[in-house]
Formats: structure tokens, C-alpha cells, sequence
């Protein structure tokens, strides 16, 4: 019985270390990968795209 509940605890133990290591690996994935002048690209994009959507309304 002893075995078992150390098999739960080293199972419990391992899944919470692998949800720590995912939640910070995702965390830092993406973090600042996006540059400035792509940025703006974007930025103009939007606006451009509002222009285009704000001719269409009635």
C-alpha cells in the first residue's frame, strides 16, 4: 500500500513540475519576439483596413 501512495505522490509531483515548466516555456515563448517597424506595419494595416470597412457601412 505504501508503494502505491509513493507512485501517487512521484505521478502528482511529476505533472505539477510539467505544468510549472509548460506555463513558464509559454510564458517566455513569445515574449517581445515582435519588432518595432513590424509593429507599425501592423498598426498601419488596421487603420487601413477600418477605412475600408467604415466606405462599406451605409
Amino acid at each position: 500500500m505504501k508503494l502505491l501512495q509513493l507512485g501517487f505522490l512521484v505521478a502528482l509531483a511529476s505533472g505539477l513540475a510539467a505544468i510549472l515548466i509548460f506555463i513558464t516555456g509559454v510564458s517566455t515563448l513569445y515574449y517581445n519576439r515582435i519588432s518595432d517597424e513590424d509593429y507599425e506595419a501592423l498598426e498601419s494595416l488596421q487603420s487601413g483596413f477600418q477605412k475600408c470597412v467604415v466606405s462599406f457601412t451605409f
